[in-house]
């Protein structure tokens, strides 16, 4: 052994255990030749002694009190190789160390450099503008490497190759500036600045300078000067954030063309190439499925659409034929020999049930008149009608005698009467007929008195001449017409009605009160007495 390297990471001899007040003892090692205790700073406590080493050099040159803590340590050297003979033999400090000596051969066995330190090993400057390399610095062309990084690595023998010489391409990353344990030699690429007297190296991340330009002026990737790969605030990445975890959520950033790094849309949740909401990475792989769901959404929206539609006319066309059969006739029996329909009045009896009354419409001689709905037993459609209530005071009328008259009432079919749907003998006979929307002519000659000519006058007339004359070819006599009696239909066409509704009286009653007098009732002279 020719040297102590064994313990050259050693930095501070504490001196907690002392052999007769010595903290470092080197004695009688006749095949060493230097210390080479280059990491070590300080000496807490105790004394030196270095004697009886007769190859050992550099000791004389060191400056122990420098390395003490205390003013009373000291140091003890002799018999050791002579100064004269270590020189001739050129083992003394190497030119870069400064005055406080050394612990052997070499810059890296310095106490303290003359001028700057790279690591343990002493060196003239600091790589600021250009690297060991002062050649223009390669660039690796393939597309995605903005940059070449080269690399090389010294002899294990000691022997270091000249760096510009041999080196090897490593296109995926730079080598850190670590030094090789011989020569403390950087990658030729890497660039420093000057903390003090020490050398430090850029951070990867920053971008190499051209030559007289300064790469960085400070630690960390946030003091580069210009930026390898991309810059996110003030400091340099190697890539923008992409699903880093931040305070309250992840974070997902994009590059400029500028190379600077910024956040995507709040609403990425796998990255994004852009600031709007459409660049989002998941949100352009969903664009086609939105579309397909979109279309297929739009799709069902007209199916149920036509569907409701058809349902909805289905139920139309099932309501008029379910009105066209309760409020129409319906002619199921053949021509008779003599070319006339037969008879086929039809006369329904209602149960109170099926009826709803609405809101009254008015009141009358007979009775009043309601607003009413028609649910028929067994169906679902809604016919809107209008409900008679006779009075008590019409006089009794037995059930076969009222039903007969109620029968040629429901017979009576004419577009310009109104039809008798049917009748419910509840305790108070209610009469059942199609309900007219405009209520009667009365009410509708009075709201709409600025509007009706001469025409529409000589068009009802006509209606009203032909509804009549249909009851005079039936042999009934109506008794009261009047506008209170004739209702609307629409302005074009009006229906008479409450015909045949004064012989329902008692036989015995000669006349009956009517608005405005009253009305014989001899079959043989009609007569009215005004008042």
């Amino acid at each position: 052994m020719t040297d102590l390297s064994v313990f050259s990471n050693l930095a501070t001899i504490g001196g907690r255990a002392l052999y007769s007040g010595i903290s470092l003892l080197v004695l009688k090692q006749q095949g060493i030749s230097s210390l080479q205790f280059q990491s070590l700073r300080e000496i807490s406590a105790g004394n030196v002694h270095i004697a009886e080493n007769s190859q050992l050099c550099y000791y004389n040159t060191l400056n122990w009190t420098q390395l003490f803590r205390t003013a009373n340590q000291k140091v003890l050297i002799r018999n050791n190789r002579g100064h004269k003979d270590c020189s001739r033999d050129r083992m003394v400090c190497d030119s870069l160390c400064a005055d406080t000596g050394c612990w052997g051969p070499g810059p890296d066995q310095c106490l303290t450099c003359r001028y700057f330190s790279r690591g343990r090993t002493c060196v003239n400057s600091c790589h600021l503008h250009e690297g060991i390399c002062h050649e223009k610095r390669r660039r690796e062309k393939s597309k995605g490497m903005k940059r070449s990084m080269y690399k090389y690595q010294a002899l294990i023998s000691g022997s270091v190759p000249d760096p510009c010489k041999d080196f090897r391409r490593s296109p995926q990353k730079s080598l850190s500036l670590s030094g090789s344990d011989k020569g403390g030699v950087p990658s030729p690429e890497i660039r420093e600045y000057a903390n003090g007297s020490v050398c430090v190296e850029c951070d990867a991340q920053c971008d190499r300078a051209d030559e007289e330009s300064l790469t960085c002026n400070g630690p960390g990737p946030e003091n580069c000067i210009k930026c390898l790969h991309f810059k996110d605030g003030p400091n340099c990445v190697e890539k923008c954030p992409d699903g880093l975890q931040g305070a309250n959520s992840f974070i997902f950033k994009y590059a400029e063309a500028n190379n600077e790094c910024h956040p995507c849309h709040a609403n990425c949740t796998q990255g994004c190439i852009g600031p709007r909401l459409q660049d989002c990475i998941g949100w352009m792989d969903r664009t086609p499925l939105i579309a397909a769901g979109v279309i297929g959404g739009l799709f069902m929206v007209v199916i149920m659409v036509l569907t409701a539609a058809v349902s909805m006319r289905r139920k139309n066309i099932k309501k008029k034929r379910a009105l066209r059969r309760f409020l129409e006739t319906e002619l199921v029996e053949p021509l008779t020999p003599s070319g006339t329909a037969p008879n086929q009045a039809q006369l329904r009896i209602l149960k109170e049930t099926e009826l709803k009354r609405v809101k009254i419409l008015g009141s009358g001689a007979f009775g009043t008149v309601y607003r009413g709905i028609w649910v028929p037993e067994g169906e679902t459609v809604k016919i809107p009608v209008a409900i008679k209530i006779l009075n008590e005071a019409t006089g009794p009328k037995a059930n076969v005698e009222f039903m007969d008259e109620a029968l040629i009432m429901a017979s009576m079919e004419h577009p310009h009467l109104v039809r008798l749907l049917g009748v419910c003998l509840s305790p108070t006979i209610q009469l059942v007929t199609q309900l007219m929307p405009h209520g009667c002519l009365l009410d509708y000659v009075h709201e709409h008195k600025d509007n009706i000519g001469s025409q529409l006058l000589l068009n009802w007339c006509v209606q009203i001449a032909k509804g009549m004359m249909y009851l005079e070819e039936r042999r009934l006599v109506h008794r009261d017409l009047a506008a209170r009696n004739v209702l609307v239909k629409s302005p074009n066409h009006i229906k008479i009605t409450d015909f045949g509704l004064a012989r329902l009286l008692d036989v015995n009653e000669k006349e009956y009160n009517a608005d405005g007098g009253k009305v014989s009732s001899d079959r043989n002279s009609y007569k009215f007495h005004g008042h």
